[in-house]
């Protein structure tokens, strides 16, 4: 699996002298050739295949925010071995408050906050941390699904 990461920054100091949404559009058109998800960011560019596996985005998460995984796995407060398999796909990753207070220490911003919750979501065969805590601060989105399933149903 090839999965890039390219800090936006980078992009604003390429030397070539185009603008900077001819840069985005020379990198996309880079990169769509070989990979089928580019992810984009305000601070990065996530080029991942269709394998692109929530250790892989997370290893990559931490790569660009200048931590090293010992930095990250401590302040998450979770066990090396653990860390390691969630990395390798042997593990779940985390549970959706371990999830928040990873995102939070690696400082990262909404679009990427959603990738993550929805690779997660998917290698624990859940709904995404961020729509879960959604429902239970406002519980009146239950009955609000319930009726736009109903209604689908019948149509």
């Amino acid at each position: 699996m090839k999965v890039n990461m390219i800090k936006m920054s980078d992009i604003e100091t390429m030397t070539a002298p185009h603008s900077s949404e001819q840069k985005m559009l020379q990198l996309h058109k880079r990169y769509v050739s070989i990979h089928t998800n580019i992810l984009i960011t305000r601070r990065y560019i996530v080029v991942v295949n269709e394998q692109n596996t929530f250790g892989s985005f997370l290893k990559n998460l931490i790569k660009a925010a200048k931590m090293t995984q010992y930095e990250f796995y401590t302040a998450l407060d979770i066990t090396k071995p653990y860390f390691y398999d969630i990395l390798a796909g042997k593990a779940h990753p985390p549970p959706p408050n371990l999830q928040v207070k990873a995102l939070d220490i690696l400082q990262s911003d909404q679009e990427t906050r959603l990738e993550f919750f929805e690779l997660a979501a998917n290698a624990r065969s859940e709904l995404p941390a961020d729509i879960v805590s959604q429902i239970k601060r406002y519980p009146e989105l239950k009955e609000v699904i319930r009726n736009y399933c109903t209604q689908k149903h019948n149509n």
